[in-house]
């Protein structure tokens, strides 16, 4: 359950995310990429940040975020300067920019989660959004890989939730604002 935005003050939450943050370190890209797309970013946007800036972060990981963020809500502003200038959410705006640098840069090693985009945004809406604007002034440019699905390692799966649903997952997320039903 990814949910953007949320917390009024989020400062309010360093101590749990510093404890989500030390659990995140000791588990694998497939367990990170699972807490990823469950964290609600209105509390935990430290660990989501952490997560996509780790070497072995999966690149089916990142994708899922960028969109999740709702980036075709970003399209109409070129630069961060105008994201801030029109009061808009610019911590998610430079989040969805860097995930996307990154990519382009080569960062992201690994890919052997298996994703599907639209299963977290909606490509086809942003591609709609973006011919609006000329190609110029995109924030982004995205390259091909953010649209493809990708057969690898299912994570999110019956098998997977089985396997990362933990006890203490579930406490850690819920103190960062996530619940996870105990029946999936």
């Amino acid at each position: 359950m990814l949910c953007v935005g949320g917390a009024s003050k989020p400062e309010m939450y360093d101590a749990e995310n510093n404890e989500m943050i030390r659990w995140l370190a000791n588990q694998s890209p497939e367990r990170r990429h699972f807490a990823a797309i469950h964290l609600n970013w209105g509390y935990a946007m430290p660990c989501v940040e952490w997560l996509v800036t780790r070497e072995d972060c999966d690149l089916s990981t990142c994708i899922a975020l960028f969109w999740a963020g709702n980036p075709e809500e970003f399209l109409q502003y070129p630069n961060s300067e105008s994201v801030r200038q029109a009061g808009e959410d610019l911590d998610t705006f430079e989040f969805l920019g860097g995930i996307v640098k990154r990519e382009a840069q080569g960062f992201y090693k690994r890919r052997q989660i298996s994703i599907n985009p639209e299963d977290f945004g909606r490509p086809d809406l942003y591609d709609k959004e973006a011919a609006k604007f000329r190609v110029a002034n995109l924030p982004w440019n995205l390259a091909p890989v953010f649209r493809e699905t990708f057969k690898g390692v299912e994570v999110n799966d019956a098998v997977g939730r089985a396997r990362f649903i933990t006890d203490e997952f579930r406490t850690l997320l819920k103190k960062l604002g996530t619940n996870i039903p105990t029946r999936y």
